[in-house]
This record gives structure tokens, C-alpha cells and sequence, in this order.
């Protein structure tokens, strides 16, 4: 596993964690102080992508055993540990969904490429555009595999 990670706790259970796979997680910040360490960062962001979002919530239960839901966690008792891995299953989470929209465009790509051929038999993308399109599948599959 490739990932790295920073995992910031801060006074009044606020935490923040940075992935390196482009991907930061908040809890107990408001809208406010997430935008501006999203405008703090983004200089330093080899590519920046659309902001992708997602929220969980977590609260605390008497039952011993987890609890997960869509959007939703309940624990027995609520720490920077519990924190942290409810951040990194968000964090993957987001990065799932973005991988999924980067390969949907993909495909539609490539179901061109398929439709074109079969219609007229050519392809219209010169060399040059076809490596391109097949570096950028290939970096996204690697993408994939190393996060």
C-alpha cells in the first residue's frame, strides 16, 4: 500500500487527515474553516479536481458492537482512533466515487471508439491522440491499484 496519510488532532475533538491520494477529511470544523484549508492547500495540488464531497455521521451507542450504515456510525465509544478510521473509510469512499466517475468517462470514450469503427470501419484519432487516450487508461488503472 502506497497511501500515506497525516492525521491532525486538534483542541475540542476537531481533526483533520490529508491522504495522498488527494483526498482530505474534516471532523468537527465548520463549512467556513473547510474552505479555507481547501484554498490554503491548493497550491500545493499537482491536479486539482473537482471538489467531491461526502458526509458521515457518527454517534455514540451503549451496544458494544458497531454499527455502520450508509452515512452513518455508531460506536461504543468515540476517540481520536475511532475518528481516524471513520476518516480513512470516508477518504476511500470519495476517492472510490472519483475513480468511478474517471472511469465512466472512460468508457464512454472508449463505446465511441467501438461505435466508430463498426459504423465506418477508421478511426479518426491520428496516432499521436490514440497513445494519449491509452497513457491516460493506463494511469488510471494504476491510479486504482496503488490507492
Amino acid at each position: 500500500d502506497n497511501a500515506i496519510e497525516l492525521f491532525f488532532e486538534f483542541e475540542k475533538n476537531r481533526y483533520i487527515c490529508f491522504y495522498s491520494y488527494g483526498i482530505v477529511t474534516f471532523q468537527g470544523f465548520g463549512e467556513d474553516e473547510i474552505k479555507a484549508t481547501i484554498n490554503t492547500i491548493k497550491p500545493f495540488t499537482i491536479q486539482e479536481r473537482p471538489w467531491l464531497r461526502d458526509d458521515h455521521d457518527i454517534s455514540i451507542s451503549n451496544d458494544e458492537d458497531m454499527q455502520f450504515e450508509f452515512d452513518h456510525i455508531k460506536v461504543s465509544r468515540l476517540d481520536g482512533n475511532v475518528i481516524r478510521i471513520a476518516m480513512l473509510n470516508l477518504a476511500q469512499s470519495v476517492a472510490l466515487d472519483q475513480y468511478h466517475e474517471t472511469m465512466d468517462a472512460l468508457l464512454m470514450q472508449i463505446k465511441g471508439i467501438a461505435n466508430e469503427l463498426e459504423t465506418s470501419g477508421k478511426l479518426k484519432f491520428n496516432r499521436k491522440n490514440m497513445m494519449k487516450f491509452l497513457g491516460k487508461a493506463l494511469n488510471t488503472q494504476n491510479d486504482i491499484a496503488e490507492n
